[in-house]
This record gives C-alpha cells, structure tokens and sequence, in this order.
C-alpha cells in the first residue's frame, strides 16, 4: 500500500453511493445498514447532491487526519472543491429473470475496493477509527460483499443448508 491518500475519484465514487445508497437503496439493491443511516442523519435527506458532498468532506477530512497522524505529513485539512456529479458511476440494479439474480458488475467491485482502501487508509488513528461514518463503512463494506456473493449463479447453484 502506498503512502498517499485516497485519490478525490475515489472519495467522491464512495460519497456519491453512500449519498444514494441511504436514500434510494432499493434502488440499487445494496441494503444501507443502519449504522450509515445514523451516521448521515443530520445531513440532507432528498437532495443526493448536497448529501453527497457533506460526505465527501467528511471522508476527506478523516482520511487527512490519519493520513497526517500516520506519516507526519501535514495535509490541507480543508476538502477540495470538486464536482462530484463527474464522478457518479454507482447505477441503478439490473435484473437477470434467467438465473433470477441481480447483475453485478465492475462497479461493485470497485466500491467494495475503495472501502476496503478507505478503511485502511484510517485505521492507524484512534479518533477516525471509532468515527460513526467510519464504522459505518465496514458494515457497508459487508453489505456490497453479500450483494456480490449472493447475486452469482454459484451462490444460487449450491445447495441449502
């Protein structure tokens, strides 16, 4: 793992699908856990946008200050501006009535990723690693893996119990 923080594509991918995700998850399949619901709570609830940028400063913020506390290297404590709409790629469920699954694809895998990065990225520091939003990642992390498992014809294949 190299030393750098996580790319602004990357915080903005995993702030647009939390942002759509806890508003709108059967949409996309992915269940919210209950612990992303609370820690977004006092955030804007209909508007995607707005919700989603909160969170990307959030994430940001997190991730330079486990950043500096790990390698002692002061980052600008302030989240860049970005538009955050260019880096939308989470996308609505699609259906498989064949093998009666949902269709994972590439984008899924790559959220799982930058979760899992993401919260490497933060575990060294004490304050982040007990953050709402943080904990709230692994769980979400939990619920993409499931998502991925349980929509394969593999999973669906093999025998109950």
């Amino acid at each position: 793992m190299s030393c750098i923080m996580l790319s602004n594509e990357s915080l903005a991918i995993l702030a647009n699908s939390c942002a759509k995700i806890s508003i709108h998850p059967d949409y996309y399949q992915i269940s919210a856990p209950s612990s992303l619901c609370n820690a977004l709570h006092a955030l804007p609830s209909f508007e995607v946008n707005r919700r989603a940028q909160k969170i990307f400063e959030r994430l940001y913020l997190l991730n330079a200050n486990a950043y500096d506390e790990r390698y002692k290297k002061m980052v600008v404590n302030l989240a860049p501006s970005i538009d955050l709409n260019m880096y939308d790629s989470i996308q609505p469920v699609e259906y498989d009535p064949k093998n009666r699954i949902c269709i994972v694809k590439p984008f899924h895998y790559r959220l799982y990723k930058i979760i899992q990065c993401y919260l490497y990225q933060v575990d060294d520091n004490k304050t982040t690693r007990t953050d709402p939003l943080v904990l709230a990642l692994y769980d979400l992390k939990e619920s993409i893996g499931l998502y991925i498992i349980e929509n394969t014809v593999e999973y669906h294949a093999a025998c109950w119990g």
